[in-house]
């Protein structure tokens, strides 16, 4: 799979000074690149170490109003095991592409999930990074920021490159580990309104389907549809398959995709 985000060119061994960091900022949202998942976590790790932001930016103008596009999204993991983490994506069958350790921290490591479908409204942005949250509450809360850069690393600790996760499969995630919270009904209610999305019989209102004809009734500008022809079948629970279903899904959100509304 090739994914699209922003790159920077220049290399790094140890985290970049203030100084470097600031050029890096300037420049990186017009170093949009197409790369391969593999040659991409290649890019970022010693001996190459390159600076990158997950989204694309409208005119290379790297900031929140200019956000276009995401199709990798990363985690921050930190005072946690790797051991820990992984039982935890094990128990809601929910797995990251790779995980790969920073420059200049010991107890720290980054997850990276790459979806199987470019996001390009600001609202499925916004539910996947706070459904990754819910599932990983210990995960620093700067992943929320779309516009943000993030350094290269050391090291790849975890790998699985062929595997990509999908919007039903995160969603399906993140209710698992609500409803087995304390004040699991008070939570979900957070979940869906921090998230935007209606709710129905104590969830969210999300439907999936196999065949358009199935298809739940849209009559709502407020409706994301998606009928991505490669969705990873969230019936499937062993994680490195490479199968693939033709399900397609239906978020009734509850507001227009409008970044002000957002913002």
């Amino acid at each position: 799979m090739i994914i699209k985000l922003c790159l920077d060119t220049q290399k790094f061994s140890k985290k970049p000074t203030e100084e470097e960091i600031s050029k890096i900022a300037a420049r990186i949202g017009c170093h949009v690149k197409e790369i391969s998942i593999k040659d991409f976590a290649k890019s970022i790790i010693i001996p190459n170490g390159k600076t990158y932001s997950p989204s694309v930016f409208k005119d290379g103008q790297r900031n929140i109003k200019n956000w276009i596009s995401q199709q990798i999204f990363v985690v921050d993991i930190e005072n946690d095991s790797l051991e820990n983490v992984l039982d935890t994506c094990e128990r809601v069958n929910l797995f990251p592409t790779f995980i790969y350790t920073p420059f200049n921290s010991d107890n720290e490591f980054k997850m990276v999930f790459v979806m199987d479908e470019v996001i390009q409204d600001i609202r499925v942005r916004n539910l996947v990074i706070r459904s990754l949250l819910e599932v990983f509450p210990q995960a620093k809360t700067e992943t929320r920021d779309p516009s943000r850069i993030i350094y290269g690393g050391r090291e790849v600790i975890y790998e699985n490159f062929s595997y990509v996760e999908s919007i039903p499969n995160l969603i399906f995630a993140a209710c698992s580990v609500i409803r087995n919270s304390t004040n699991a009904s008070r939570n979900m209610y957070n979940f869906c309104r921090d998230v935007g999305i209606d709710m129905e019989n104590g969830y969210p209102k999300f439907f999936t389907f196999h065949d358009e004809k199935d298809m739940p009734e849209v009559n709502s500008s407020n409706v994301y549809v998606s009928m991505t022809k490669k969705c990873k079948s969230f019936i499937n629970n062993i994680y490195k398959s490479t199968l693939f279903s033709h399900m397609g899904y239906v978020i009734y959100f509850c507001y227009n995709n409008t970044q002000d509304c957002f913002f």
